[in-house]
């Protein structure tokens, strides 16, 4: 389960969006709730500890730290100094108004020397000397199982719940409360202790030292401690049941943000699939796709213009249809760095035009012209990307092919003669309203590849003898002839097969050129019969 929902974290931007959101508020809620818990403990350690300090410091006024003294004793005297004791602390008592749970005695320091020498943390720790231990000497009357025996002043507490307290019984105060018994030792005055924790709840205590009252008027000597004991335990019960109502309560603010974010989260996760789907489809190529995303937010802003890209592509896609090959890989170059504005290769040039085309549109409408021409050289088109040729451009009437790579010739003369055959199929079929007639020139050699025109429209196309000798044996061409250069020849050697050959005078050339009228195309050089005279 933990490691789907990590998966479903790495993989899913709703579910980080809302569990990251989830998580800052629990715990923001949980932090600012123990704050708050903490704040309350210290604010009530202060406030029930300064009032218990002040009321053992008043009621330390009562008592007599010579009837202490004298209580120590075996006689009458001592067992009279004991119930005044014991009677002035249940007038205390009654007056503060304690509680069962609270305790209210008063402890003999047998050696205040003892103290000296130690510190506040020494006296606190658990190896304190044995003499610095406070002695039972009276107490009021207390529940003794609302006393917890091992937390106050450990097992020897018992002894204050009795009725008469064992004499001498030692008493070991709680870690947290030392340190305030040490404070009163030496300074001869009240303190307070921190609030801690017993099984039974929360404790704090309050101590007073008495002190002799020498004859002389001078500082007196401190002999006993008046001790008061709160128990805490309803009000921070109280405390801990508000702290879980606000973490209840924030617990359903929570649930109540789970459920909506969980709507919004897959409101936001079908929008992000409609928009990923419509990147599949474009990276399918697949232009006509669109995102069904209406949102007023920033997803239908995304999708709306994920739209308006999809279109751009497809235009752009359109005019690619128009582009040669080499000018696309050029633009390629030119986006990564690597453009040449001039490259030299080798190919073969083929050029295709209709004989009389003048003639064959002037009876005809225009759209019917272009409806024949589209149907004319959309087959041209499929088979000369067949031989691995490539367009360069249409010119009217006329195609430019360009052929490159292994057998460039062949593959020229074998598309021209394939075109040839074509046109004769289709106007055998009666594609068009009239018959047409194409002548095919071919020309081999040095082709140069160039950028040519202005910084705001540049356009990558061939120029060079060749291209012209290829448009110049295209126009001489008759019906259904395919004429081809002396360097085409020499690139196929015997297996082209000559119907004949000529030599002409091309516009452009000076003297007479070799051209062969093409009869066939054989396949395998060793089948190619002798030229045809």
């Amino acid at each position: 389960m933990i490691g789907r929902l990590l998966t479903l974290h790495r993989r899913r931007l709703v579910v980080k969006i809302t569990g990251l959101s989830v998580v800052l508020v629990c715990l923001t809620i949980l932090y600012f709730a123990l704050e708050t818990y903490d704040r309350e403990r210290w604010l009530n350690q202060a406030r029930f500890g300064k009032g218990l300090q002040r009321i053992v410091q008043v009621a330390a006024l009562d008592l007599r730290a010579e009837d202490v003294l004298a209580s120590t004793g075996d006689g009458p005297e001592a067992r009279r100094a004991l119930r005044r004791l014991q009677r002035t602390l249940r007038d205390i008592r009654q007056v503060t108004e304690f509680g069962p749970q609270d305790a209210l005695f008063v402890v003999r320091v047998p050696d205040p020397d003892a103290f000296e020498g130690l510190d506040e943390a020494a006296y606190s720790a658990d190896g304190a000397p044995t003499a610095a231990l406070p002695l039972a000497i009276a107490h009021t009357p207390i529940d003794p199982d609302a006393v917890d025996e091992e937390t106050l002043m450990g097992p020897a507490f018992t002894a204050l719940a009795d009725v008469e307290p064992e004499p001498g019984q030692q008493v070991r105060f709680h870690p947290d409360a030392r340190a305030a018994v040490w404070r009163a030792v030496t300074g001869g005055d009240s303190s307070y202790s921190s609030l801690y924790e017993v099984p039974r709840g929360e404790r704090i205590n309050g101590f007073a030292a008495l002190k002799t009252t020498p004859p002389d008027g001078g500082e007196g000597r401190v002999v006993a401690l008046l001790v008061a004991q709160q128990d805490l335990s309803d009000i921070f019960d109280a405390r801990w049941g508000i702290f879980w109502d606000v973490i209840l309560r924030s617990t359903a603010v929570v649930l109540l943000a789970m459920l909506l974010g969980g709507f919004l989260s897959r409101n936001i996760g079908r929008a992000l699939q409609r928009i990923r789907r419509g990147a599949q489809a474009i990276k399918e190529q697949d232009y006509t796709h669109r995102v069904d995303v209406r949102r007023d937010d920033e997803l239908g802003l995304v999708a709306e213009q994920f739209n308006e890209m999809a279109a751009t592509l497809a235009q752009r896609v359109q005019l690619l249809k128009f582009v040669p090959a080499y000018t696309l890989e050029a633009a390629i170059r030119r986006t990564r760095g690597q453009s040449l504005e001039v490259e030299a290769l080798e190919g073969t040039i083929m050029f295709s035009d209709i004989r009389g085309y003048t003639t064959l549109s002037s009876g005809i409408s225009a759209e019917r012209v272009v409806e024949m021409l589209n149907v004319y050289l959309r087959r041209q088109a499929e088979i000369l990307a067949r031989h691995g040729g490539v367009i360069d451009k249409f010119i009217g009437d006329a195609v430019l092919g360009v052929f490159m790579g292994d057998d460039h010739a062949g593959r020229a003369v074998a598309c021209g003669l394939e075109i040839q055959a074509a046109v004769r199929a289709m106007n055998a079929e009666q594609a068009f309203d009239i018959p047409i007639h194409v002548g095919v020139g071919v020309a081999s050699g040095n082709l140069v590849l160039a950028e040519i025109g202005s910084e705001e429209r540049r356009e990558r196309t061939l120029i060079g003898s060749v291209v012209n000798l290829a448009s110049r044996l295209c126009g001489r061409a008759s019906a259904h002839e395919v004429l081809v250069d002396e360097g085409a020849r020499l690139a196929l050697g015997e297996r082209l097969v000559v119907a004949r050959r000529e030599e002409m005078e091309l516009k452009g050339f000076r003297g007479l050129r070799p051209v062969f009228v093409v009869a066939d195309l054989q396949r395998d050089a060793g089948d190619a019969p002798a030229e045809a005279t």
